[in-house]
């Protein structure tokens, strides 16, 4: 009873939660390794009813057969979230458009690759699809033939990210941004970054995504602004949110 509980455990996990799967994979090994070895002893039981060394080799090929496949599926999810923990170094602390090691093509073409890899490996990491976006929307920022073609690679690539969780507020900025890339109206992009901002409230980050898609429209540059004076109240060494502020107040 208790064997088929972890089971159970480990396939809700593996189904639902991303960030489980490596834990779960290892659990799940684990047992299987145990049934191994529960089927090579010959307990009491057993013994008094001998097992045909046929069906002990088919069970033992069984076994083994499938801690190869287990052990494969393993080693792609783990490869998955080592791509990813590396790749979202160079989003991390600013705004998209701020980080100086993602105006060189090559790197910027090097870090969509690696999650692109990353949701081949593992296709139900939520993390590998919401960072692809934003990694996508990268290469397409100096390529205005390829603009559109870049932004909607992104924006289902976001969407992706958002079937697998939509409590993630980075993936809701990815969308936005996408959905701006595509030149939808103002009333369409904004929502997400409203999103992101009720996702979390304090974080710097979404809060300038938020004043930055604000500031699109003339009307709204007064709730940009405010916005922006949330993140330094917050931060008040924020060089974006500074620089944000210094150009809204300008005439």
């Amino acid at each position: 009873g208790g064997s088929i509980l972890a089971l159970v455990s480990i396939g809700l996990h593996l189904t639902f939660d991303f960030h489980l799967k490596i834990p779960a994979l290892i659990f799940f090994m684990g047992i299987h390794f145990a049934l191994i070895l529960r089927f090579g002893t010959a307990s009491e039981a057993v013994a008094a009813k001998p097992v045909s060394s046929l069906t002990r080799g088919a069970y033992a090929s069984v076994f083994l057969a499938a801690g190869v496949v287990l052990g494969w599926q393993g080693w792609r999810v783990f490869e998955a979230e080592r791509l990813v923990y590396v790749g979202r170094e160079f989003f991390k602390g600013t705004l998209l458009y701020d980080k100086p090691e993602l105006r060189n093509d090559t790197v910027r073409a090097a870090i969509r690759s690696q999650f692109r890899i990353a949701t081949a490996w593992d296709p139900d990491n939520a993390l590998a699809w919401g960072y692809l976006s934003l990694a996508t929307l990268q290469t397409g920022r100096d390529e205005p033939k390829k603009f559109m073609k870049t932004g909607q690679a992104a924006l289902e690539a976001a969407n992706r990210a958002l079937e697998l969780s939509d409590s993630v507020w980075l993936f809701h900025v990815a969308k936005g941004i996408s959905l701006q890339t595509l030149g939808r109206p103002f009333d369409e992009f904004l929502p997400p970054f409203r999103r992101a901002v009720e996702l979390a409230p304090n974080n710097a980050q979404a809060l300038c995504y938020l004043a930055q898609a604000l500031a699109a429209d003339d009307f709204e540059r007064i709730n940009a602004l405010k916005v922006v004076n949330r993140v330094l109240e917050l931060d008040p060494t924020n060089q974006t949110a500074l620089n944000m502020r210094s150009n809204l107040q300008q005439p």
